[in-house]
């Protein structure tokens, strides 16, 4: 029956360690840093099980075989580990001169320990130790010590970053690197026994039983806190460059870490603000980022900041196994922009404004040039509507009817009295005629005392009477001058098409024979013609 000794089982037990770790790490293999850790894991379950198999073989070349066999593990661990940290922490690629250079004393050691039997340099004896543990005391050629040296060497190098690393890093990385720091701690302090042989037993290597626990510690980061799965302190290359501010919370809305514009933009203190609940500087932003996990974009006002706004674009932090475990905030001054923008939609609106009245002015304008500015009737420019009343006519088959009106007497009025009670006559006759005619109808100064009244689909008989109304009426029309009353007749000619004439010209020349012939007949008459002119 095989007597398995104390220390056989704790290197069975990291063994078995070291593969949990190695199958729970290779799914992280293509992440930054992840090719090294997954070559030191390789290479600790390569020493682990070479150091295993030596303590349980029993002749002195055997137990010389396995211990050169453990070499390839037990020379690159130390190298692959530091290469992981400076490519994890820093989360930049190695150059491959770096890595070749880390790697050149393990690989002439490797060498060294093969070659061991001519040269001597590596284990410059052996003496057999404690037979109740199966062990084999190796005495140290110079080599064993250049070796030691140079581990001590980057193991220091290692340490140093890692606490510096530390020491910046936001609580989730820090808490991993912390892990890091205390696993990496046993094999040296193993080692360390074992070199300077301060062991309990003479001549027995412990330093593969401190990487059992190494690999306990690795494996409870890498299930419990996530190793390789978030970005450690060498974020610093892109998240502390930026110009936008960049905050991090947790599930539970604790601020997990800041960059510097944000503490530049809010005055935050990371080493109070770290750890604190969001909403105590915001209270309304965790209901709006953690009421969906879609990425959601929000202005919100900075409190006691009256006028400063600030912009937050929220997105999901998720893990390797795609759940979220975080909020990502980006965050923006956008109180410049949003005043830019009111400006910009202010200059809009006066522009709106500005081009409402300038189309008032416009029509005004396009009122002005055809309307008479002392009657308020049309000018002469009434050309384009006439024609486009008589188009209409034409295509509707419908009558239209014009009346030519001349204030009988006008110039003996203007004489007598002056042109201002002759105006004054003509306004008040301009005004009875819009407020009797339709609003269909039109009518316009054509010059003088001269008005014409278009009648859109009216016939020659209901113009007449029309005309005839309006004559009676002006006839009670006075205006007082020289605190007399002034009155006087008018003269109508109508015209109509198509009776009259099948043009503008041809009817308008009919209503103005018509007109002559009524003023020949004796004024103060409405007329038509028989027949166009």
């Amino acid at each position: 029956m095989i007597n398995i000794l104390p220390h056989q089982i704790v290197l069975l037990i990291g063994t078995i360690i070291s593969f949990i770790v190695l199958i729970v790490g290779w799914p992280r293999r293509k992440l930054m840093g992840g090719v090294f850790f997954i070559a030191f894991c390789l290479s600790v379950s390569e020493w682990l099980i070479a150091s295993t198999i030596e303590s349980f073989v029993i002749t002195q070349s055997t137990k010389v075989l396995w211990s050169q066999i453990s070499y390839f593990g037990f020379t690159l661990a130390n190298p692959f580990l530091f290469l992981f940290l400076l490519t994890y922490i820093r989360q930049r690629e190695i150059i491959p001169r770096m890595t070749v250079t880390i790697l050149i004393i393990p690989f002439l050691t490797i060498i060294v320990a093969w070659t061991n039997s001519f040269t001597g340099w590596l284990w410059s004896g052996f003496s057999q130790g404690s037979i109740e543990n199966n062990v084999l005391i190796y005495h140290h050629g110079f080599w064993f010590w250049l070796h030691t040296a140079y581990l001590y060497l980057i193991f220091i190098s290692g340490v140093i970053y890692l606490i510096r690393a530390i020491i910046l890093a936001p609580p989730p990385i820090r808490r991993q690197l912390l892990i890091i720091l205390a696993g990496i701690m046993f094999p040296l302090v193993s080692g360390t026994v074992y070199a300077f042989g301060l062991g309990p037993v003479e001549g027995l290597d412990i330093t593969p039983t401190g990487l059992a626990f190494t690999g306990a510690f690795l494996a409870w980061a890498l299930i419990r806190y996530q190793l390789l799965d978030l970005l450690p302190v060498a974020r610093n290359a892109l998240i502390e460059q930026l110009q936008d501010g960049v905050l991090v919370l947790d599930m539970s809305g604790r601020i997990a870490d800041i960059n510097r514009a944000t503490q530049k933009l809010l005055g935050w203190d990371p080493k109070i603000m770290i750890g604190q609940n969001i909403d105590l500087s915001f209270p309304e932003l965790p209901k709006i980022v953690y009421s969906t996990n879609r990425p959601i974009r929000r202005e919100i006002p900075l409190p006691n900041s009256p006028g400063i706004v600030l912009e937050f674009q929220s997105s999901s932090i998720l893990n390797q196994r795609k759940d979220e475990v975080g909020k990502l905030l980006v965050i923006r001054d956008v109180t410049s922009r949003n005043r830019a923008e009111a400006d910009l939609q202010n200059a809009n609106q006066q522009l709106k404004e500005q081009l409402a009245k300038n189309k008032i002015l416009q029509k005004k304008l396009e009122q002005q040039a055809l309307h008479d500015s002392l009657t308020g009737l049309y000018n002469r420019h009434i050309d384009e509507i006439l024609h486009k009343e008589f188009s209409r006519a034409q295509r509707e088959t419908k009558p239209i009817s014009l009346a030519m009106i001349d204030i009988d007497h006008f110039k003996k009025i203007n004489d007598k009295f002056g042109h201002q009670y002759g105006d004054l006559l003509l306004k008040t006759f301009s005004q009875y005629i819009l407020s009797t005619i339709r609003e269909e109808d039109l009518a316009a100064r054509f010059g003088g005392d001269e008005i014409m009244l278009v009648f859109p689909g009216m016939t020659q008989e209901n113009a007449v009477i029309k005309a005839e109304e309006i004559r009676q009426s002006f006839m009670n029309l006075a205006v007082v001058a020289d605190q007399q009353q002034v009155t006087t007749t008018i003269t109508v000619g109508v015209a109509t098409f198509p009776q009259n004439g099948n043009t503008v010209d041809e009817v308008i020349r009919s209503a103005d024979w018509a007109l002559y012939a009524a003023k020949e007949e004796g004024r103060n008459r409405v007329k038509v013609l028989n027949g166009s002119v």
